[in-house]
Formats: structure tokens, C-alpha cells, sequence
């Protein structure tokens, strides 16, 4: 497997291999791929989510202190909107290219108002394999400890940009740290992922921390 150094690429100015990119995940916790999606491709999607009746996942007092607004679609439901089960299916159809066998069951859509954000965060040991993260409009700032560094990394997710996580592979340690910041505006993404139950923690500890 070739050597990862940078985690971050543009399909415009430099297209990037699924095997690359599935590299970056793999040796340093994640990855982050500019113009993934056409702008034009991404519209109908953030319109639908723009107007969507969503709940607000509201917590300032808990360990993850966070600030959205969510819905959950179920990837082949009758009542998953075909623009956002193309959109995964796309996704996949690139991470499974890159020689990582991934099939998610889940499409969890996200809102974020200027002002909302997601503090510093493991996500779910139930999220096997890979988390991928496609925004659909506006900014938002991402930051993630990757592998080897001292300090984080921050991307700047814009429309088009798939960012992808390592997710539990059987050592709940290996899922990468990170969170998001405040946006000045709106944004709209897509968190695809593959939602199994394989894995108990002790009583002591929680899958989301």
C-alpha cells in the first residue's frame, strides 16, 4: 500500500484514486476530497434538506456538546428520497473502487445553522468500517487528530466535498477524534453510514464519546 502524506485532495485539479483516498482513511484516520459531487448534482438535495422538517439534536451540558438539526433515512426504504439514496450510492460505488468492501444502511441528513456545531468526538463503535460525510451547501470548518500528528488538521468542507472517517474495524481506539466548528451560514451534508451492532463496550464506557 503506497505511503499517505497529505489527506486532502481536489478532483479538479488532481482527480484521486479510490485507492488513495481509501489509503488515507486506512493509515491515517481519514481523508477529505474537494469536488467530489458537482455543485450542480448537490442542489436538489440541499433544497430538500433546506425546507425539510428535521429534529434538533440539542445538548450544551453533555461531554459532546453539540448544536444540529437531523433526519434519518434508511438506505432501499420506499421513503428515502431517490437524490439522497444516488448520492450514497455514489459514494459507495467509489469507496467499494478503492478495494474496501462498505455497504451502508443509513443516511442521516444534517442541518447546520450559523452558530451550531459538533465538539471534539469519537463517533460510534456501531458505525462499522468507514463514516462518509458529503456536504451538500455551504462551509464548515472540520478538524480530526490523524494518525502521526500532534495536532489537528483542519479542512474546510465546502459543496462537494466528501470527507471520510475511519469507522470501528474491532478496536474502538482506532476511530479518529474530531468535530466541526461554527459556521457564518447554513450548511447542508450527508452522513453515510454502516450501522451494525457487532461490538459491546463495557459498562463504563459509551460508543459515542
Amino acid at each position: 500500500m503506497e505511503k499517505i502524506t497529505s489527506v486532502e485532495f481536489d478532483q479538479v485539479s488532481e482527480a484521486v484514486s479510490p485507492r488513495t483516498a481509501m489509503a488515507a482513511v486506512i493509515q491515517r484516520g481519514a481523508c477529505a476530497i474537494h469536488n467530489f459531487v458537482t455543485y450542480e448534482r448537490l442542489q436538489p438535495a440541499a433544497e430538500l434538506l433546506r425546507s425539510q422538517r428535521m429534529i434538533l439534536d440539542e445538548d450544551l451540558e453533555a461531554r459532546v456538546q453539540r448544536r444540529q438539526h437531523m433526519s434519518e433515512f434508511a438506505i432501499g426504504a420506499d421513503d428515502t428520497p431517490e437524490i439522497l439514496a444516488s448520492l450514497a450510492g455514489e459514494v459507495q460505488a467509489y469507496v467499494n473502487r478503492g478495494d474496501f468492501v462498505w455497504t451502508p444502511n443509513e443516511i442521516i441528513a444534517h442541518r447546520y445553522e450559523a452558530g451550531d456545531f459538533i465538539g471534539r468526538h469519537r463517533d460510534y463503535t456501531e458505525a462499522y468500517g468507514l463514516i462518509a460525510v458529503l456536504t451538500l451547501d455551504g462551509m464548515q470548518d472540520f478538524y480530526v487528530e490523524l494518525d502521526g500528528d500532534d495536532g489537528p488538521t483542519k479542512v474546510t468542507m465546502r459543496p462537494g466535498t466528501l470527507t471520510m472517517l475511519r469507522g470501528f474495524n474491532g478496536n474502538p481506539e482506532m476511530r479518529p477524534y474530531h468535530w466541526v466548528g461554527r459556521p457564518s451560514s447554513q450548511r447542508t451534508a450527508l452522513s453515510i453510514r454502516n450501522m451494525q451492532h457487532i461490538w459491546t463496550p463495557p459498562r463504563s464506557e459509551v460508543s459515542w464519546e
